[in-house]
């Protein structure tokens, strides 16, 4: 019996301060070694990037973060290679839809899911759903590959 080499979530240096990990065991990722990686967490070996968002640093703080942060993505070879694009968006206030509405506009121009999460644990395990997926995805292929007929 082969036991396939787990995939990790890799993350940019300064996510580590995310309240978001307090949700996602150490063992599921490491910080990037991609100097040039845009998006803020990938999972290795798969087709998913993630670009994290809080509507409440979107809208009281930065709100041109997320255009320059999108921009700089579409342009590094990450946005070619990792085909699905989701922008996690944590719904941190209480009413903005006109911030929602550009979000989601946004979104459709540079080709990203957005998947809306209204806690960090929600947006934690929108992650790991990922995560496990890829992982199956991968004993999947292998086990096919190692099976003799």
């Amino acid at each position: 019996m082969f036991k396939p080499k787990q995939r990790k979530l890799q993350i940019l240096q300064f996510q580590t301060q995310n309240k978001l990990f307090d949700n996602i065991s150490k063992e599921r990722w490491e910080i990037t070694k991609n100097k040039d990686q845009e998006a803020d967490f990938v999972i290795e070996d798969s087709p998913y990037s993630f670009i994290f968002l809080s509507l409440k640093y979107h809208t009281q703080n930065n709100i041109k973060y997320i255009g320059q942060k999108l921009e700089a993505f579409k342009k590094n070879e990450d946005y070619n290679k990792y085909k699905k694009r989701i922008l996690l968006l944590l719904c941190d206030v209480n009413d903005d839809k006109d911030q929602m509405f550009y979000l989601h506009k946004m979104c459709e121009d540079y080709n990203l899911t957005l998947l809306c999460g209204f806690t960090f644990q929600e947006i934690a395990n929108y992650i790991l759903t990922f995560l496990s997926v890829s992982n199956n995805q991968q004993l999947a292929k292998q086990y096919l590959q190692n099976k003799k007929y």
